[in-house]
């Protein structure tokens, strides 16, 4: 007898549990689902954004630096500036690429090695490394294509330009790299994506 109702209680355990488990806290799962969607659109964007700038920055390179080897005088001058200054957007992007490109595959790479063998694993034990990967995401897309940014295109460019024009007297030169350095690294930075931004609000708190 005891046997039976021991037998009874475990199942009356188990289908509790399994009850639970069907019940999870929709917040979580919600939540959960908002930061993954949010991190696996940046991705998907950012790495479209950063091959685009990429290939943009390494022919705007290689195009000058083969017209400064048929040229000469200021002209010439000028496209080698224009070489170095352009090179430095593929440098940029490769010492630097956009922290989603690995923040998100890292959640995947979690969630899969989480995920139980009936489905996903628990959202609520999963949510805070999420919100935490989301926020960091965020924080290197404020430092990515914040003001800084624009203020380090703004001065490198207006710089570059003046000691053009004072130093060899090429203001031709000195207004192509102020208008055009200016002009394509805004445009880098006011093309970089930034999905990530609006949904880091769901919070940041812990990690496993």
């Amino acid at each position: 007898m005891r046997g039976l109702a021991g037998s009874l209680l475990a199942v009356a355990l188990l289908s509790g549990e399994a009850r639970a488990r069907a019940q999870e806290p929709p917040a979580c799962r919600d939540a959960l689902a908002q930061v993954t969607d949010a991190l696996e659109r940046d991705e998907r964007r950012t790495r479209v954004w950063w091959w685009s700038w990429l290939g943009i920055g390494a022919a705007l390179s290689g195009g000058q630096a083969a017209l400064a080897a048929v040229t000469t005088g200021n002209l010439r001058l000028d496209f080698e500036i224009g070489t170095v200054m352009a090179a430095f957007i593929p440098a940029s992007l490769l010492v630097h690429p956009p922290g989603v490109l690995t923040n998100a595959p890292r959640l995947a790479e979690r969630l899969a090695l989480t995920a139980m063998p009936d489905g996903p694993g628990d959202p609520c034990e999963a949510l805070p490394r999420a919100r935490e990967l989301l926020a960091r995401t965020a924080a290197d897309e404020v430092l990515t294509a914040g003001w800084p940014a624009h203020a380090l295109v703004l001065t490198s460019n207006v710089t570059v330009g003046l000691l053009l024009g004072l130093l060899a007297h090429d203001w031709f030169g000195a207004t192509k790299q102020i208008v055009g350095g200016i002009g394509v690294g805004e445009a880098l930075l006011l093309t970089f994506p930034r999905v990530s931004l609006a949904p880091s609000g769901l919070g940041v708190a812990g990690t496993f």
